[in-house]
């Protein structure tokens, strides 16, 4: 089969991170910077909380939407988890988780229900979470007082782990296997591919966007948590650097802004690689301007090479013959 045929959920996550490990690895040696077992700790460490966020977006991509309110619950997450946390971490998470789930029934029953297009309705929700956290802070950064916490999640396991990188690869072995081993995986895409095809095929659309939106919410707000557990603080204004992380590392992973398309450990796959370029740049101290644009041309690459006409341009090209007879 010609390789330009391959999956691209399979095939883009697998170069983009099979470039970005080169370049984390080998441009040290050129730059004369020092790379340590620290380094690659640090690695893992941005992977605990970029994971769940970019997992929480490549639910909603699979189905066709775009769920912008991850931006607004992760700090809301974060807050919340500190807020109600000082006495045990189990109940500031399970606050955190309790209000993620919520917002993302909401929106999933709004979306499914009214059939509008998710933007506006997760703009809607980030708006206003926006003020909710600011309100829920006291317009402050806060402090988490628990020390113990921190310095578990955070506690080297095999070198390069922690507690923290360990919670979040089982959130993510969680959806991959219940998307690998039941129809939700294949009834998303489904549904992002053609949703009234999906549903004449018998697929609960409805369903599916509830469900989708519902593990954004959850997961999101678990990057929330794993964030402010592992720096001991909650910083209430949004970042929209981190949404932009979590696109990235979601296109990069095989996602689609179209839809259709994705599966959990290409999605996987993205955050990582994103986790190797954003340690490129503070293990050889790079300018931050330079990470600005690399960040933009591997958006415009992955772009590029989801564009529909392209792998049929490049078959053309390649197919090409020169004839090899005389002129007549």
């Amino acid at each position: 089969m010609n390789r330009l045929h391959l999956r691209q959920d399979v095939t883009i996550p697998a170069v983009v991170l099979a470039v970005t490990a080169v370049a984390f690895f080998v441009s040290p040696a050129i730059s004369g910077a020092t790379l340590t077992s620290f380094s690659v700790f640090n690695v893992f460490q941005q992977l605990a909380w970029l994971a769940p966020l970019t997992l929480a977006l490549g639910i909603t991509l699979m189905c066709g939407e775009f769920d912008l309110s991850v931006a607004g619950i992760a700090p809301l997450a974060a807050v919340l988890a500190i807020r109600f946390g000082d006495e045990s971490p189990y109940v500031g998470a399970a606050a955190a988780l309790g209000v993620g789930l919520v917002i993302g029934l909401v929106q999933g029953v709004l979306v499914s229900r009214l059939q509008i297009s998710s933007v506006p309705v997760t703009m809607a929700t980030y708006i206003a979470l926006t003020g909710g956290t600011l309100w829920a802070s006291g317009n402050q950064i806060l402090s988490y007082d628990n020390s113990d916490v921190a310095l578990w999640i955070t506690k080297p396991v095999m070198t390069v782990l922690s507690p923290g990188t360990l919670i979040a690869g089982a959130l993510a072995l969680a959806i991959g296997l219940a998307m690998g081993l039941t129809t939700w995986g294949r009834d998303s895409r489904a549904v992002g591919s053609d949703r009234r095809a999906a549903r004449a095929s018998g697929v609960r659309v409805d369903a599916v966007l509830v469900l989708a939106f519902t593990s954004s919410g959850a997961l999101a707000a678990c990057s929330g948590v794993l964030l402010s557990f592992s720096t001991a603080s909650a910083n209430p204004n949004p970042d929209i650097k981190t949404l932009v992380l979590a696109v990235v590392a979601a296109l990069a992973g095989g996602a689609t802004l179209k839809g259709g398309r994705g599966r959990v450990v290409g999605i996987l796959a993205g955050a990582l690689a994103i986790c190797f370029l954003q340690a490129i740049f503070s293990v050889n101290a790079l300018e931050d301007s330079l990470s600005q644009f690399l960040f933009a041309t591997l958006l415009l690459a992955v772009a590029a090479a989801d564009a529909p006409d392209l792998a049929r341009s490049v078959s053309r090209l390649t197919s090409a013959r020169i004839p090899t007879g005389e002129p007549s």
